[in-house]
């Protein structure tokens, strides 16, 4: 655990680096507070955590896989050098993981998604995320991890959650760096995905195997039956599902969003997509709710998010156990054929000591899975969300998704 305040880091070419830890405006814990760890170096580019499949932080015996919270500043990448520093006790932790019998698992290679995380001037904001540069950089983050970690883990997954890392925090502006823009949306919706390609190339020429990346997807459906509605549904399902799953699986981004991002598209973004669409080993999907939409009167937005009628969970989510089967079948039917992962799933909820909603939720889901699996789905694993209670990005320690 670091202190708050500045840090400094030398890296291998004797230049000193600084870093520091802060608290978010709204404090810790009661008040949606979470610590962020920024590294500067020529320009401010900050970095956010990597995830590592461990139970050895926790001292416990775990039967499973338990998401280990690693900042880059540690491994110390920084724009497109290296810092190279020890990692003997991580790879003797994992090592730990192996002699129990779990497997430890890479899991988010992972751009920054928090408040602070962003530079301080609108000149190096235009650094972040938007720039092409950001593939460069996470390959060299990601040759590390293979370099020093590859030959230990089950499996690896590049990005979590892209829709997250792109849309939610560059058009919806709900996470970090906050914005409602739409040549830095459809940038980080294209970058974020060719980064991913990049360490893709990055891990496999490091010798490390099992790759793979976690879509968070929904299953999208019109509020209506009305044209006006089920176009705004189609719209709604290629920004959350079809251009992830397209781009990586297809090499193909939905003709409907590249159209409307036409003037704010990277040029020539089309010579990316061999590389954001490298093979595969498996996917992972994480499945909360569905959305609905409707036709939209504000200009320049084809659609509009209505809610549902459904039993919803306490951060307002449906449950909607048929979306995930619906999902699972329709990815294995219409873009791959790979083993698929289920790796995220859960509610949050704080009624009760036994959790009834919970126990029924999970009971719901994972019927939901083996009829997916019945129907002709690839579904090789199911992970929880989540073991313990968490930091839950903009909502806080507020929404409890712990089992325990």
């Amino acid at each position: 655990m670091m202190f708050f305040g500045r840090h400094g880091w030398t890296g291998e070419t004797g230049r000193t680096y600084t870093f520091r830890c802060a608290l978010t405006k709204n404090g810790i814990p009661n008040d949606s507070g979470g610590i962020y760890v920024f590294v500067r170096r020529r320009f401010g580019f900050f970095l956010q955590a990597l995830y590592v499949g461990k139970a050895a932080n926790l001292r416990g015996r775990l039967v499973g896989h338990e998401k280990w919270g690693k900042a880059w500043w540690i491994l110390g990448a920084t724009e497109r050098h290296v810092m190279r520093v020890s990692s003997e006790e991580e790879r003797r932790k994992i090592e730990e993981d192996l002699i129990r019998g779990l497997k430890p698992r890479m899991n988010d290679v992972q751009m920054p998604r928090c408040e602070d995380d962003a530079p301080n001037t609108p000149e190096l904001r235009h650094w972040w995320q938007v720039r092409r540069d950001i593939a460069n950089w996470f390959g060299d983050y990601a040759t590390l991890v293979g370099e020093k970690f590859g030959d230990r883990l089950a499996a690896t997954a590049t990005v979590n959650e892209p829709w997250c890392v792109a849309f939610l925090s560059h058009f919806l502006g709900i996470h970090a760096p906050g914005y409602r823009d739409m040549r830095a949306t459809a940038r980080a919706m294209h970058h974020v995905l060719f980064a991913h390609g990049t360490a893709i190339d990055a891990l496999r020429a490091t010798g490390t195997k099992n790759l793979g990346i976690v879509l968070n997807l929904e299953k999208s459906e019109p509020a209506t039956d009305s044209e006006e509605d089920k176009a705004a549904g189609n719209i709604g399902d290629a920004l959350f599902n079809r251009w992830y799953l397209g781009g990586v699986l297809k090499g193909q981004y939905p003709a409907e969003l590249t159209e409307w991002f036409a003037p704010y598209l990277p040029a020539n973004y089309q010579a990316d997509m061999p590389v954001v669409s490298r093979p595969l080993d498996w996917l992972g999907i994480n499945y909360y709710t569905r959305g609905i939409y409707k036709a939209s009167t504000e200009p320049g937005r084809p659609f509009a998010q209505v809610k549902g009628n459904l039993e919803q969970t306490d951060i307002g989510w449906e449950i909607y156990p048929k979306g995930l089967s619906d999902l699972l079948v329709r990815v294995s039917n219409e873009y791959t054929k790979i083993p698929l992962y289920v790796t995220e799933n859960g509610m949050a909820e704080v009624e009760g000591d036994d959790d009834p909603r919970r126990v029924k939720y999970y009971d719901e889901h994972l019927k939901a899975v083996l009829a997916a699996r019945e129907a002709g789905a690839d579904v090789r694993g199911y992970f929880a969300w989540s073991l313990l209670d968490n930091y839950e990005w903009a909502e806080g320690y507020n929404k409890r998704f712990g089992l325990v």
